[in-house]
C-alpha cells in the first residue's frame, strides 16, 4: 500500500508529509498543506526476533516497552510513551540508555523502506548499508521506513532520583555538573549513568524552578538513595558530588522502562523547540540562564500563558563511540568527545503569540551560539528532534556527512524526487 501510494506520488507530481507520531512542533515536519498526509498510524505491528524487535512506525515508544516488558527485554528508545518510534529513532533518539548503548538511531539493526520510485529495500549492515547509514540521523529524506528492526536486552532494572533545587544553588550545581562531564562520565562506572538538568519558568509555579534527576540503569531493589525521605546519601561513585546540592523533597523510582516511560500526555498548547550544542562550561551554563530568563521575561510582559523549559542533556564519549562501533551514522559526532545538547521548549496559548515567542527563542539560540564560539566550546551539530524550522540540521553534520547524503541520494532518488515532494522536516534541507 505504502509503496504505491509513494509511486503514485511521484506519478502525479503530489506533495506529501509523512507522519509517525507527530511529536515534532516544528511547523511541516508531520503536516502539510496543499498535500497528502501519510500517516503510518496503521503500521503499528511488532513481531519479536531472536536478538531484536520489529516494529512499525506508527507505534509510540510506551506500546514498544510494553509489548516487551513481560519478556523481560528492552530497546533504546524514547523517555515518553507518547513519542513516536519513526521519528525518533530516524532523527537520532537520545534514551536513558544512550550513556550505555548509544543513541536510538545506532540500535537499529535493519530496516524497510519504501524509497522514491516505489521500490521496497531492506537496508541492513548487509545489504544497502549506505542506505542504512544514512538513515540514522536522516529522518524522512531517503522514502518513507515502514519496519524497523531494534537490537534487544535484557531489560535492567532502573533506578533515579528527582529532586528540585533552589536557583540560588545554580551557580553550584552547574560547577558539580560541568565537574561531572568533564572527569567523571568517561569513568566504566558511569555508562550506566544518566543526569538531567532542567529549568522550569512557568508562570502559575511561581518563581523559576530547577530539577534534576539522577538515573542509573543498572539498579538494584535493595539500593536507597534517599534517607528519611529529604537526604539524598550514597549515590554511585561517579555521582557522588551531587550530594553536596540541597535537594528539596526528592522522589525515588525504581522500575522497568515500561514504567519509567510512563506519564501524563503533552499539553495541548503551541509549542516551539529550538536547540544549540557546545561543550561543557560553567560560563555557558551560566550565560544561557541569564539569556534565557531576558528573554522569556520580554514576553511574559505582554503573554501571561508564555512558559519556558530548558534543558542541558550530556551526550557521553561513550554514546558517540557506540556509533562508531554499531555501524556507523550520519550525524557527524565522532571526535567531538562529551558535549551537551541545549533544548529550550516553549508553551504558549493561542497563534497571537506565534510571532513573539518565535522571535524570543532565534535569539535565544543566536546569543547562545554567539557565547559558544567566544568561550571556544561551540560544537556544530543540531539535534533533529529538538530542532526548528529554519535551524540547519543537516548542514550541522558536516561536509563529509553531506557529500555521503548526496551520494545516497544520486543512487537511490536518482531524479531528486523526494526533495520536491517533501517539503517538511530534513527532506526541505537536502543539500543540493
Amino acid at each position: 500500500m505504502v509503496s504505491k501510494a509513494v509511486s503514485e506520488f511521484s506519478r502525479r507530481n503530489c506533495s506529501f508529509a509523512i507522519r509517525s507520531g507527530g511529536h515534532s512542533t516544528a511547523e511541516g515536519w508531520a503536516n502539510i498543506d496543499n498535500g497528502v498526509l501519510l500517516a503510518t498510524t496503521n503500521l503499528s505491528y511488532i513481531n519479536l526476533g531472536d536478538d531484536y524487535v520489529s516494529v512499525g512506525p506508527g507505534l509510540r515508544w510506551g506500546a514498544v516497552y510494553d509489548f516487551l516488558d513481560p519478556h523481560g527485554l528492552a530497546v533504546v528508545g524514547s523517555r515518553g510513551a507518547e513519542v513516536g518510534v519513526g521519528g525518533l529513532a530516524l532523527g537520532g533518539g537520545v534514551s536513558h540508555f544512550t550513556p550505555e548503548r548509544g543513541l536510538a538511531c545506532d540500535n537499529i539493526k535493519g530496516l524497510q523502506i519504501v524509497t522514491a520510485g516505489g521500490e521496497i529495500v531492506e537496508a541492513n549492515a548487509e545489504s544497502h548499508a549506505d542506505l542504512w547509514q544514512a538513515l540514522k540521523g536522516s529522518q524522512n529524506m531517503f522514502g518513507v521506513v515502514t519496519r524497523l528492526d531494534l537490537y534487544t536486552f535484557l531489560s535492567p532494572q532502573l533506578h533515579s532520583v528527582t529532586s528540585q533545587i533552589g536557583m540560588g544553588s545554580f551557580d553550584q550545581l552547574a560547577a558539580i555538573y560541568d565537574d561531572y562531564i568533564r572527569v567523571r562520565s568517561s569513568d566504566e562506572d558511569a555508562r550506566h549513568l544518566a543526569v538531567g538538568l532542567t529549568s522550569y519558568y512557568v508562570p502559575f509555579l511561581g518563581a523559576p524552578s530547577l530539577s534534576l534527576d539522577l538515573l542509573s540503569t543498572k539498579g538494584k531493589e535493595e539500593d536507597s538513595w534517599v534517607r528519611n525521605g529529604t537526604t539524598v546519601v550514597q549515590l554511585p561513585a561517579p555521582l557522588a558530588r551531587f550530594e553536596e546540592l540541597p535537594f528539596s523533597a526528592p522522589t525515588e523510582n525504581r522500575g522497568t522502562m515500561a514504567r519509567f516511560a510512563s506519564g501524563a500526555p503533552t499539553p495541548k498548547l503551541r509549542y516551539d523547540l529550538r536547540t544549540i550544542s557546545f561543550h561543557s562550561s560553567i560560563d555557558m551554563f551560566k550565560g544561557m540562564r541569564h539569556m534565557f530568563e531576558e528573554e522569556i521575561a520580554l514576553v511574559q510582559k505582554t503573554d501571561a500563558s508564555f512558559s519556558g523549559i530548558i534543558e542541558w542533556q550530556l551526550v557521553t564519549e561513550n554514546a558517540i563511540t557506540q556509533g562508531v562501533e554499531k555501524g556507523g551514522n550520519i550525524l557527524g559526532l565522532e571526535g567531538v568527545g562529551p558535549f551537551i545538547v541545549f533544548t529550550m521548549a516553549n508553551s504558549w496559548a493561542d497563534a497571537s503569540g506565534d510571532e513573539a515567542a518565535h522571535a524570543a527563542g532565534q535569539r535565544v539560540v543566536e546569543r547562545g551560539e554567539s557565547l559558544a564560539r567566544e568561550l571556544g566550546i561551540y560544537v556544530p551539530f543540531l539535534y533533529a528532534n529538538y530542532a526548528a524550522k529554519g535551524q540547519d540540521v543537516v548542514g550541522s553534520y558536516g561536509e563529509k556527512n553531506i557529500a555521503k547524503l548526496n551520494q545516497v541520494r544520486a543512487k537511490y532518488d536518482r531524479r531528486n524526487t523526494l526533495r520536491a515532494l517533501i517539503p517538511g522536516g530534513l527532506s526541505g534541507m537536502q543539500p543540493h
